[in-house]
């Protein structure tokens, strides 16, 4: 990292690195070698939260409260909570600005949280040295991202550690486009072994809902996620560390810790290419693999489509056919053996 980061106005280094690279453990390091004053910003209440707890367990003073005297340590807030003119008159005192999962200032602050870009852009305006962190910018968001900061004439420097790519790539790829065939997969997963451990992305609330329902019927272990209860989901996982099941919308695709699964579904055909690749890199954190069923591929050779497709269409029969003998044998127990014994 350069040291001019801490000593010079208007530079913004952009870091890049794949998902679960240690992003958040590398700000730690940086912040004890050069104490000082920081502003952390999260896109996403959950991760301010993370980063809050982080931050206690390492005994490094910070505070949401940006209305606290802190000499040193770290702010952390979200954008719609950083008040203008706060940000004005704390020029002199704060020496770092940080944008965690920087991509999103712009992918929603476009779209439905406008707030979020126009913090960016004021941040950029006052000259405030910047730090940004993701692990898919893209190249479209980066030339955006680079002539934003050139019309505020900032210096720009890029540390790139590896952009939309996996930290660690799945041991085999699926690729089955529909739903009910995945599900079905996870079901005979859950119901057959007691060593997998999943992690299922649904499109919309309600299929959560249903994962929840199933996992109740059938006494499997469930913590969900939809969007505005991130905060309850960690309290769940506190409370139940190791869930066979963790069914989530896209609210998880992003940044807050998960324990380590084993298989990994998207359970839709998601067209975006960092919300894909967030999403799909979300399994085998501890570096031993992982199995990833998705319902499209992105940027995939025609023979990487073939073969994953393949696998997807193999894995689907076994498992029809092993459901059908599961039930078969069941039916037959139940209507015959059972009835004979009574007789």
């Amino acid at each position: 990292m350069p040291d001019n980061v801490w000593h010079k106005e208007a530079l913004f280094v952009l870091l890049t690195a794949p998902a679960g690279w240690g992003k958040t453990s590398l700000l730690f390091e940086l912040y004890l070698q050069r104490k000082g004053l920081w502003l952390y910003l999260s896109p996403l209440r959950a991760l301010a939260q993370e980063m809050e707890a982080h931050c206690k367990a390492k005994k490094i003073p910070c505070s949401q409260n940006l209305s606290e005297k802190l000499l040193k340590g770290i702010f952390i807030c979200t954008p719609e909570s950083l008040r203008e003119d706060w940000l004005v008159s704390s020029y002199e005192k704060i020496n770092l600005v940080i944008f965690d999962e920087v991509h999103l200032f712009f992918d929603w602050g476009y779209s439905f949280r406008p707030l979020m870009l126009e913090r960016f852009y004021l941040i950029g305006s006052l000259g405030f040295p910047s730090l940004g962190i993701s692990a898919s910018i893209g190249k479209n968001l980066l030339a955006e991202l680079k002539e934003t900061l050139s019309h505020a004439s900032y210096e720009f420097s890029h540390l790139d550690f590896g952009d939309l790519q996996f930290q660690f790539d799945p041991i085999q790829t699926f690729l089955i486009p529909k739903k009910e065939d995945q599900i079905r997969i996870a079901k005979y997963l859950l119901l057959n072994s007691t060593q997998d451990f999943l992690l299922i992305f649904c499109r919309f609330r309600r299929e959560v809902d249903e994962w929840s329902e199933f996992c109740h019927r059938h006494k499997i272990s469930f913590c969900g996620a939809v969007g505005g209860e991130v905060k309850a989901f960690q309290e769940s996982l506190e409370k139940n560390s190791q869930p066979r099941l963790i069914a989530s919308t896209e609210t998880l695709s992003h940044g807050v810790n998960l324990p380590v699964r084993r298989w990994v579904f998207l359970n839709y055909a998601e067209k975006r290419e960092r919300f894909w690749l967030q999403m799909s890199a979300r399994g085998g954190r501890d570096g031993k693999g992982y199995r990833l069923v998705c319902s499209n591929l992105i940027s995939q050779g025609k023979k990487n489509k073939f073969c994953c497709w393949l696998k997807g269409a193999i894995l689907s029969w076994l498992c029809y056919k092993s459901l059908c003998a599961q039930i078969l044998r069941e039916f037959f127990f139940e209507k015959f053996l059972f009835k004979n014994d009574m007789s």
